[in-house]
C-alpha cells in the first residue's frame, strides 16, 4: 500500500490507517480494492468568519479603484486574522547549531470556489 493514498481528499490532512478517518476534518473513508473511498465529508462543522472594510467614499475616489481595493484587502486580512488566530496550530523549536528559534504556525482553510483576491468597484 502507498502512503499517499492516506491523504484526505477534502482537506489534505492525514487519514488514520486504522479508523480510516481524517485526523483533521473528520471525513470518513473505506478501503476497497487497495484504494480508499470517501464515504462521508465534513463531519466537523464548517465555521464561517466575516469582516467588513469601510472606506470613505471621497477618499476612495481620490486614491482610485486599485488603491482602494488594496486598502480594503489589507483591512479585511487584518480583521479576519483576529478571528482565525485561536485556530492556528503553533510549533516551536530551538536550533542551537545555527543559533535561531523557529516558531511555525499552521492553519487549514477550505478554499471557496469563487476567489479572485481582487475587489471590483
Amino acid at each position: 500500500m502507498r502512503d499517499n493514498k492516506y491523504v484526505c481528499s477534502c482537506c489534505g490532512g492525514k487519514v488514520n490507517r486504522i479508523s480510516l478517518t481524517c485526523e483533521y476534518c473528520g471525513t470518513q473513508y473505506k478501503e476497497q480494492n487497495d484504494t480508499i473511498l470517501k464515504i462521508e465529508t465534513f463531519r466537523n462543522p464548517v465555521r464561517t468568519f466575516t469582516a467588513t472594510a469601510a472606506i470613505d467614499y471621497g477618499y476612495a475616489v481620490h486614491i482610485g479603484a486599485e488603491k482602494t481595493s488594496e486598502l480594503a484587502m489589507k483591512q479585511l486580512v487584518h480583521e479576519l486574522s483576529k478571528c482565525i488566530a485561536p485556530m492556528i496550530e503553533i510549533e516551536s523549536r530551538n536550533d542551537p547549531r545555527f543559533g535561531f528559534h523557529e516558531v511555525r504556525g499552521t492553519i487549514k482553510i477550505v478554499q471557496p470556489v469563487n476567489t479572485g483576491g481582487k475587489l471590483e468597484w
